[in-house]
């Protein structure tokens, strides 16, 4: 398990995180816009997996594949509704693992782009 220190940590560094298995695992703490760089991160070294976030309202996933959103989910939100939902957290922790063979044979739910109106209404004030 390796902690994600965002403010800290390089961009050149995400993508080289591997470990046993070509798997990785990332946590961290959300503070402002942390984690909607996080997911920015994971678009510009197109990794694929599970970002789960857990706040004290409850928690979410989305899961991530080639600089896509292809699954979210957030309490009864799916879509680019939980996305929005989700990065419009303030505090709390993440943590970020690849996707499990279950997970990737799912069949795709949306295909948001990271960079898209999710991620851009989720900077607005609710």
């Amino acid at each position: 398990l390796e902690t994600v220190g965002l403010a800290l940590q390089p961009l050149g560094d995400l993508g080289s995180k591997r470990s046993r298995g070509d798997t990785s695992t990332f946590m961290g703490r959300i503070v402002g816009t942390e984690l909607l760089e996080f997911l920015q991160l994971l678009d510009l070294n197109k990794r694929e997996g599970v970002l789960v976030v857990s706040c004290p309202t409850g928690t979410g996933q989305i899961s991530v594949r080639g600089g896509q959103i292809i699954r979210a989910r957030r309490g009864d939100k799916t879509s680019a509704e939980a996305v929005r939902s989700i990065l419009g957290l303030c505090s709390g922790s993440f943590l970020f693992r690849t996707l499990s063979p279950l997970e990737a044979a799912a069949p795709t739910e949306c295909q948001l782009s990271i960079g898209g109106a999710p991620m851009d209404s989720a900077r607005a004030p609710a």
